[in-house]
């Protein structure tokens, strides 16, 4: 064998060791990210298991559902008790996306998955006492993807219901503020504070126009907002949680020390809300954002 014949020989071989080396090294690498992903989806896994289970610590009388509805209503039922359920164990479940499932608890986020929710879905059937009616049109049970879809609906309404809470508290900060310069009629006198409360209905009601604020009511008596962002569209305002922007308007007006009867903040609601347009909708209803469970 020539010198030259060698040498190629030498470097063939080393290039195939080379070639084999690399390869190796490749599949412990392999072998050590799958190992390392396996226990990652291990630990997701135990921490999404102790998130669901509290979709079903804390679930209402099942007597109270009505089974006469469709598939879809009472599979929204179900989604909501689930969800209701976790709350009330501080466990929040939030939509990312269309498809992608997270739950928090303080500061723990955990990516749920509908192979989590196998137990639960179960579990949820079992409490409802309806499952036969849980079926859909094409004979499909309600399942883990039923709930899982259920939550992300849930997490979805959840997430834009606080977004337009924190919207129509910064439209009612802004009434307060502006109402704390305007001026009133202090002259107004009774032995009642009545005077006093339709005097502040009347320059808070013009003060909100003056503004822009879009406030409209119903039949009923209910207040709306119309948030200024489109896509949070019109807010139901529950008496409970505005009468606190009521009562500062009233402790920071010129005429604070005139309401003397506890309920004057609610007589201030009342006829805010009397001051206001009617919905052009009668039978005005807010659109329910439905998807396929």
């Amino acid at each position: 064998m020539s010198e030259n014949q060698t040498a190629r020989q030498l470097l063939a071989q080393y290039r195939e060791a080379v070639r084999k080396k690399a390869e190796r090294e490749r599949a412990i690498a392999k072998s050590k990210t799958a190992e390392a992903e396996k226990k990652r989806e291990a630990q997701r896994a135990k921490k999404a298991k102790k998130m669901v289970e509290t979709l079903t610590k804390n679930l209402p009388d099942a007597d109270d559902i009505n089974p006469n509805q469709g598939y879809s209503a009472l599979r929204m039922i179900v989604a909501k008790a689930a969800f209701t359920s976790a709350l009330e164990n501080g466990v929040l479940f939030v939509d990312k996306d269309e498809h992608t499932l997270y739950a928090t608890k303080g500061e723990e986020t955990v990516k749920v998955m509908a192979s989590d929710l196998v137990d639960q879905a179960a579990a949820l059937v079992e409490w409802s006492e309806i499952g036969p009616r849980l079926t859909d049109d094409k004979g499909k049970r309600y399942n883990q993807f039923s709930l899982y879809y259920g939550l992300l609906h849930m997490g979805r309404e959840n997430r834009l219901k606080e977004a337009k809470k924190k919207s129509s508290e910064a439209h009612f900060n802004e009434l307060i503020e502006a109402m704390a310069s305007v001026k009133l009629d202090t002259s107004k006198k009774g032995s009642h504070s009545d005077e006093a409360v339709n005097e502040i209905i009347e320059k808070t009601a013009a003060t909100a126009k003056k503004l822009g604020k879009e406030f409209h009511r119903d039949r009923a008596g209910n207040l709306y907002l119309f948030c200024s962002e489109k896509e949070r569209g019109i807010e139901k305002l529950d008496k409970k949680d505005i009468r606190p922007f009521f009562e500062s308007i009233m402790s920071q007006s010129q005429l604070a020390g005139k309401f003397k009867s506890t309920a004057d903040p609610d007589k201030f609601v009342a006829g805010f809300t009397a001051k206001q347009p009617k919905l052009k909708t009668p039978n005005f209803r807010e659109k329910e954002h439905r998807i396929a469970l």
